[in-house]
């Protein structure tokens, strides 16, 4: 499985997210999930970071058996996995 984590603030694109999906599955020859989520959560920021941890965690979990994982967020597209 791959992972496609956008940030909450980018979901109303969702041209650009189907977009990123159908590239993922063509390079990894998988199924590809979105996640859609304060970015946040996964790469802790600022003071709010502490509060967010605990669904970062439950997240993290998640993410620890997945092939590749990619973060959208600001703009740009953040390998935080990749197993190929």
């Amino acid at each position: 499985m791959v992972y496609l984590i956008v940030d909450k603030s980018l979901e109303v694109q969702i041209q650009k997210i189907k977009y990123y999906k159908c590239f993922l599955h063509e390079l990894y020859h998988d199924d590809v999930e979105c996640i859609i989520e304060d970015n946040r959560v996964i790469t802790p920021l600022g003071s709010e970071g502490k509060a967010l941890e605990e669904r970062g965690r439950s997240i993290g979990k998640k993410l620890l058996d997945a092939v590749a994982v990619y973060l959208w967020r600001d703009g740009e597209i953040i390998i935080l996995k990749n197993n190929l």
